[in-house]
């Protein structure tokens, strides 16, 4: 239960360090304010994925693979037949 919090808490001043760098003005003064707030990014992205339950990563892979296959089918069989179309309306079509 400790360990939660100490990585959530880390989590959390991740997630303050990243608002942080995207709420700093673009000015030379902070340039070296920035390099110091840039080890966020990763260690936001880390814990969120060292943090997600991996059952719920699973389920929404599979959904989403679902939803792009169907979507990857029907775009190839639909710029296949458009390829063609255009092959034979040019006379480029093989004999």
């Amino acid at each position: 239960m400790a360990r939660d919090r100490y990585l959530q808490a880390l989590r959390g001043l991740a997630i303050a360090a990243v608002v942080l760098i995207h709420c700093l003005p673009q000015c030379p003064a902070t340039v070296a304010l920035r390099l110091l707030l840039n080890f966020s990014v990763a260690l936001f992205l880390f814990l969120s994925g060292f943090l997600t339950d991996e059952d719920k990563i699973r389920g929404v892979l599979q959904r989403r693979v679902r939803k792009v296959a169907v979507r990857m089918r029907f775009g190839v069989s639909f710029t296949s037949s458009c390829f063609r179309i255009i092959h034979w309306h040019l006379g480029l079509s093989r004999s």
